[in-house]
């Protein structure tokens, strides 16, 4: 609130300034020398001025997109906990020691198992 405040104070003497400056453009009894150093005074506050008109026109504008990447972080955290939710570990199938299968299953089971457990370290390292 305070860089605002400063910022509007900035152009309101900026505009004053200006207004001075006009006014005595237009005095007859303005010397050449009092209207050279009026000039300097003038470009020094013109930039200060300028450069306040900057940073309100530029919070403006950086709010509208500070509010949207908040909401689009907001969303995307959202969808990688639901991912979290659904990407469970399976339970390992009930296999009898007479199974001809058993070391093709425990062997897909395995890689099943590694591809959630890898899964679900990057969906975590993503919400860091």
């Amino acid at each position: 609130m305070i860089k605002f405040v400063v910022a509007v104070v900035g152009v309101i003497v900026y505009l004053l300034s200006a207004y001075y400056l006009f006014g005595k453009a237009t005095d007859p009894t303005t010397t050449e020398v009092i209207w050279g150093r009026l000039v300097i005074i003038f470009n020094g506050l013109a930039s200060v001025g300028l450069a306040c008109v900057g940073a309100l026109v530029g919070v403006t504008v950086q709010q509208a997109k500070v509010t949207e990447a908040k909401a689009d972080a907001s969303r995307k955290s959202d969808a990688v906990k639901s991912a979290l939710d659904v990407l469970t570990l399976p339970a390992r199938p009930p296999i009898s020691q007479d199974d001809a299968h058993a070391f093709a299953i425990t062997k897909h089971f395995d890689e099943h198992a590694s591809r959630v457990i890898t899964a679900r370290k990057i969906l975590e390292q993503s919400l860091n």
